[in-house]
């Protein structure tokens, strides 16, 4: 207990000893009927009163121990609320690398497993080249065997266009067209 808090006590004890002196000089002063004690008392009785309220008043509005306790409280939560952030920035940071790392090796896995499907299917598609080339060579071999790919035996005769009788005698009057200028075309 400090100093402050003892002085208020005492304050206290004597303001209530005070208090109950001057309850009794009243209550003698009425008892033997006497005005001068029993004012005397009422005096004493109202100042140890006053006196007693006002320490009671000084000892609630000096006294911090609610408000320390509730302080200490609070720092408290403050720390343990700090002590998490930083625990949980920690685990964060931890799974971030973990995360990262894990990315790395799966990004590593799916290179050499593409890898590896990509060589099985060149594989795949130089096998099936393979086979298309022999089918087509078999191919051109019984086409060749067949005659199918021989010259023809008597030349080629090109269909002949029947034109209208208009149209032939239209060109027989005609001279042959000079070319158009603008488009460097003939016209007919």
């Amino acid at each position: 207990m400090n100093n402050k808090a003892r002085k208020a006590r005492a304050a206290a004890i004597a303001a209530s000893s005070s208090l109950a002196a001057g309850a009794t000089v009243l209550a003698y002063g009425l008892y033997i009927d006497d005005l001068t004690p029993a004012v005397g008392g009422v005096g004493v009785t109202i100042t140890s009163s006053v006196l007693l309220a006002l320490v009671k008043i000084r000892v609630w509005t000096t006294d911090t121990r609610a408000e320390r306790t509730r302080l200490a409280e609070a720092t408290q939560q403050a720390e343990d609320e700090r002590t998490r952030y930083i625990a949980l920035a920690a685990a964060s940071d931890a799974e971030s690398t973990r995360i990262r790392r894990d990315a790395a090796a799966e990004r590593q896995e799916n290179l050499v497993r593409l890898r590896a499907e990509r060589a099985a299917m060149e594989e795949d598609f130089a096998g099936r080249e393979a086979t298309r080339q022999c089918e087509a060579l078999d191919a051109a071999f019984h086409m060749i065997r067949r005659g199918v790919l021989n010259a023809p035996a008597q030349p080629e005769t090109h269909a002949r266009v029947i034109e209208l009788p208009g149209l032939a005698r239209q060109r027989q009057a005609r001279p042959a067209a000079a070319p158009a200028r603008d488009r460097e075309a003939y016209r007919p």
